[in-house]
This record gives C-alpha cells, sequence and structure tokens, in this order.
C-alpha cells in the first residue's frame, strides 16, 4: 500500500503508508541532516517527554563527529537511516560516487548502532532511475514525504507555520519531513515541541518509518481475502515452476507422489548438468518434469494456459480467478521485484509466481504474490511492479499469460493406479545408467583436493550435485510407498543412499566453513554409493520383470 513515485513507475518510492482509519492513527516525523549538537538534543528530549519515535535520516559527515548523539537516538528507540555521507545532489555524481556516499555512512552508522540501516532519502530528494537502481541494488527502501508535509523549514517560515502545515495536511499514514541540522532550527523546535501535544489530542501515534512500513503489511493482510501461505514441497530436485505447481497441489491434498516414479535421473546427466556445465537445478530438464502435464490428468488435475499480451489485457480475468479463490501462475521478469534469490534486482531473468490475493485501495491495486515456503515473497505488490514484470518478460520458453487448474476430486481421491504403474514400468525399461557418475566424482574431488586454493566454488557444484541427487531419491521412495510396489530392503537400501549423500554434504559444509576438504571420506562413500545405485537399480529391474 505504498504510494509510488510516478517519475519511476519501476521502482519503489514511498512517499506516504496510507492506512485505513479503523483504531489507531499513525504518523511518521522524519528528521534529515543530523544529528546537531545544539539541536538534536533539545528534540531527543522532547520526543522522549511525549514517548514519540522518529526516523533520523543521518548524513555520514555529522554522525562521524558526534556519534553519542546517534547512539543516543538509537538507543531510545529511534530509527537511524541513511542519508548519503556529504549530502551531494545525486544525479550530478557518478554511479560510483553514490554508492561510496551510502557505503560509507552505511559503515559508520552500523558501527555505532550495531544495526544495519534499511531506509535511505536521496539529499534535496533527487534522483533517476541509474541512482534508483544502484541504491536498490544495495537494498535499501527509497523514503521521501507526503508532498504537502514538505514542511521547508529551512525557509524559516515560523513555527505557527509549521505547525498550522502539518495540522492542515497530516492524514493517517502521513510522512513529514524536517531538519534536525543544517542551519538554524529553532522554529523546528518549537514546532515539534507544539506538534506533539496536538496531534497526539487528535488520535495520532508517532512511529518510525519502518515500523508503519509493518503495520501496514499486516493491515492489509487482515484485510484482504488471501490464500495461506502454500509450504514448499521439495527444495532440492523441482524447478521454479514444477515446485510453486506441485507445492499447490500437494496443499490441495493431492497425491502427488504418484507422479515421481521417473525422478531416478541418470548420473551421466547430473555429471553433464551440474559438474561439466556447472549449472543449477533450476534448469535441470528432469524427467518428471517433462512428464508432468502428461501425468496431471491422472490425478485428476487439468491444467490450463490463457495467453495475454500484456498485464492489463489480462488484469480482468487475474481478479475474476484470484477472487474466487483461485490460486493463477505466471511468469514475471525477476528484476523489477525484491527477493532472497541474488539475479532478483540484478539480473533481468525469468520467474514463476503465484497470485493468491487482490487489494484495492484509493491507492490503487496491489497483487498478493507469493512463491515458496519462505516468507520474504509473501507479500502485496503494488500493480504498477506486476505490470512492468509481467510485460518485459521476453523469454520465449516462457509466454505471457495466466495458468489456473481444474481438479476432479473424484479422481483426485483414487488415482488411475494402473496407469501409472505401467508407465512406471515402461520408464524403468528404458532406464540404463552404468553410475559412472560416481567415478567422475571421485576423480574430480581428487583435483579438488590438490589444487588447495580457489576450490570452494568448484566444491559448491558437487554440492549442488549431491544434494540434487538426495533430493531425487527421496521423491522416488516416496513414489515406491503410495504405489506399494516395494520390498524392504529396496527401501532400506535407498535410505543408505540418502545417507551417505547427506555425509557428503555435511563434511562439504565443513570445507566451506574453513575445515579440511574431505577427500577420503567422499571417495570411500561415492564407491559404497556406486554399489548401492548398481544393485537397487538392479532389484528394481528384476522386480519388474517377475510381475510381468
Amino acid at each position: 500500500m505504498f504510494v509510488l513515485d510516478s517519475r519511476s513507475p519501476e521502482a519503489r518510492i514511498v512517499k506516504e503508508i496510507p492506512l485505513s482509519d479503523e483504531g489507531c492513527r499513525y504518523v511518521c516525523l522524519t528528521l534529515d541532516d543530523g544529528p546537531d549538537p545544539q539541536y538534536t538534543p533539545i528534540i531527543l528530549d522532547i520526543l522522549k517527554e511525549y514517548g514519540a519515535k522518529v526516523t533520523f535520516f543521518s548524513l555520514g559527515r555529522n554522525a562521524v563527529n558526534y556519534p553519542e548523539l546517534v547512539q543516543r537516538a538509537y538507543e531510545e528507540g529511534h530509527e537511524i537511516a541513511n542519508h548519503t555521507y556529504s549530502h551531494p545532489e545525486l544525479p550530478t555524481i557518478t554511479i560510483e560516487q553514490v554508492q561510496a556516499e551510502i557505503r560509507q555512512t552505511e559503515e559508520l552508522l552500523s558501527s555505532i548502532t550495531g544495526q544495519h540501516t534499511a531506509l535511505f532519502r536521496p539529499p534535496y530528494g533527487k534522483y533517476n532511475d541509474e541512482v534508483l537502481n544502484a541504491v536498490e541494488e544495495m537494498g535499501y527502501t527509497v523514503i521521501l514525504w507526503s508532498d504537502p508535509l514538505e514542511m521547508m523549514d529551512w525557509e524559516l517560515p515560523g513555527s505557527d507555520v509549521l505547525v498550522k502545515t502539518a495540522l492542515d495536511h497530516v492524514e493517517n499514514g502521513s510522512i513529514m519531513l524536517l531538519h534536525d541540522a543544517g542551519g538554524e532550527r529553532g522554529q523546528t523546535v518549537e514546532a515539534i515541541r507544539q506538534l506533539l501535544p496536538l496531534l497526539m489530542a487528535r488520535g495520532y501515534q508517532f512511529v518510525t518509518v519502518s515500523d508503519l512500513l509493518e503495520r501496514a503489511k499486516v493491515q492489509r493482510k487482515e484485510s484482504a481475502n488471501v490464500k495461506a501461505l502454500i509450504p514448499r514441497y521439495d527444495e532440492s530436485f523441482l524447478n521454479c515452476t514444477e515446485g510453486h505447481v506441485i507445492s499447490y497441489f500437494a496443499n490441495e491434498r493431492i497425491p502427488v507422489e504418484w507422479l515421481f516414479y521417473s525422478t531416478w535421473e541418470p548420473s551421466a546427466r547430473i555429471f553433464e548438468h551440474f559438474i561439466q556445465k556447472r549449472d543449477n537445478r533450476w534448469h535441470y530438464p528432469s524427467t518428471c518434469g517433462a512428464r508432468l502435464q502428461h501425468d496431471l490428468p491422472l490425478l485428476g488435475v487439468s491444467m490450463h494456459m490463457y495467453p495475454y499480451q500484456s498485464f492489463e489485457a489480462a488484469a480482468d480475468d487475474l481478479r475474476k480467478w484470484v477472487g474466487q479463490g483461485r490460486v493463477v501462475f505466471l511468469f514475471i521478469n525477476g528484476y523489477y521485484f525484491e527477493h532472497r534469490v541474488y539475479s532478483y534486482k540484478k539480473l533481468h531473468e525469468t520467474h514463476n509466481v503465484m497470485i493468491t490475493g487482490v487489494s484495492d485501495t484509493v491507492e490503487g491495486t496491489f497483487w498478493f504474490i507469493q512463491d515458496h515456503a519462505q516468507p520474504d515473497f509473501y507479500d502485496y505488490y503494488a500493480h504498477a511492479i506486476v505490470q512492468v514484470g509481467f510485460d518485459d518478460n521476453q523469454w520465449s520458453k516462457h509466454p505471457k499469460g495466466l495458468m489456473i487448474s481444474d481438479i476432479n476430486r473424484e479422481l483426485a481421491n483414487a488415482p488411475n493406479r494402473h496407469t501409472f504403474l505401467e508407465r512406471y514400468r515402461k520408464w524403468l525399461d528404458a532406464y540404463e545408467d552404468d553410475f559412472s557418475f560416481y567415478d567422475y566424482i571421485q576423480e574430480y574431488v581428487v583435483k579438488i583436493g590438490r589444487n588447495g586454493q580457489g576450490t570452494e566454488q568448484l566444491a559448491g557444484h558437487v554440492y549442488d550435485a549431491f544434494h540434487f541427487i538426495a533430493s531425487a531419491r527421496r521423491l522416488f521412495v516416496r513414489f515406491l510407498l503410495v504405489a506399494q510396489i516395494y520390498e524392504a530392503k529396496q527401501v532400506a537400501d535407498v535410505h543408505r543412499i540418502i545417507g551417505l549423500l547427506e555425509g557428503n554434504l555435511a563434511d562439504l559444509d565443513a570445507y566451506r566453513s574453513g575445515g579440511s576438504f574431505p577427500l577420503n571420506e567422499i571417495i570411500g562413500r561415492c564407491r559404497e554409493l556406486k554399489w548401492l545405485e548398481q544393485d537397487v537399480l538392479h532389484n528394481l529391474k528384476r522386480q519388474y520383470q517377475l510381475q510381468s
């Protein structure tokens, strides 16, 4: 529920944080350019008297001279935010200089408070697209102020004028701008002394910007019809789209375990993908993923893809389906979205997301997006951001469109077991693997062990391969159990395989944390893994031949 600056539709520029008038009313007082040894202590005394909390956008050049004032403000519950080191007009300097200004101030403020700053305000409120991109890549949320509440106290209009401006224009969620340094601030001090009791008498509480952002988030989630968090079913084998689809259906109590009959991926393909190509699991072309559209109908599930050339063309249908309680899948360009994945906000890459809610406010429409079990992508995003993310998805492999599903509950409750087993037997009959992967891995880790320095990245690829195989084996065991075609020894052997792989993962974790390289341990486990996997495959084929 953030008001976006229209000069930059791709960026989230917070100018005010409107809230409903139900319950308490909140306002943010922000103070720029301090600390100042004359005015900041007086302002802190007034704030303490009334129990008000504010956000100080501090200048590095002042904080370095008066760190005790920064420390006092932080210890008294106020928020410390970044306002650059020397107050330059950012569009007039290089991006490297912009980042240096912010980084130097961040390092200084965090050394004083022990807390990293999350909010940034550009001096004079001036920025351009390049500045915003740089600031966002550094992880900051950009905060301006409510347009009528740029108080212009530097013009010394008189404390009565400052008070009247605030009283005439303040609303629930407003952000007010004053200064605690940078010149004569006696009028500012007097205005604050008068404003606190007057606004509190109107029912306002003075809170920090971050506090208000969190309150707005909670209020939106409580007031909208948002589908509950959909837990991630598997975090290591399925790619982004497969993971969302299967997680959703598992959450809908569809027996997705039937889909995993082909997750025992050929080891040569795994070695080629993770070790030779040094790629990640998101791009692995799994046999299971390729069969999803073919296999899902056996569980009573049908997927429907509706193409749209623009988000505006899709919005009405999206609203209708979300209003019906459906989960809608779509592809977006992750560059425009805040997320834990390093490539978001840095690379133009296509990602799959689920839209599960919509909220209409006087400020516009906000769409509720979630992806996995991590709560960092479980929030509302402004229509403008979702629109540009949808429209700027250029990868032809993932077309513009909305994907929804229908579920036949009768079939979902009684899957077509015979057809699934026939598909499993055809897959198993065609499957061949000499498990030379484990021989290649032994040779590979010997090279890592010899190289010494610079091997962390190489060890990371080995780690990813082991992680992927362990997940694949877990999923395959789930199929054997739901299909009830297993022998006790087979399940025990697969669990032994998973345990050996987890042992390799634990040793590699220790290595990447500074320990010695576990060469002999990995080689020993790989030898046992090759023998065990050959034996499991042999027994599975033998079992199939006996049943045939």
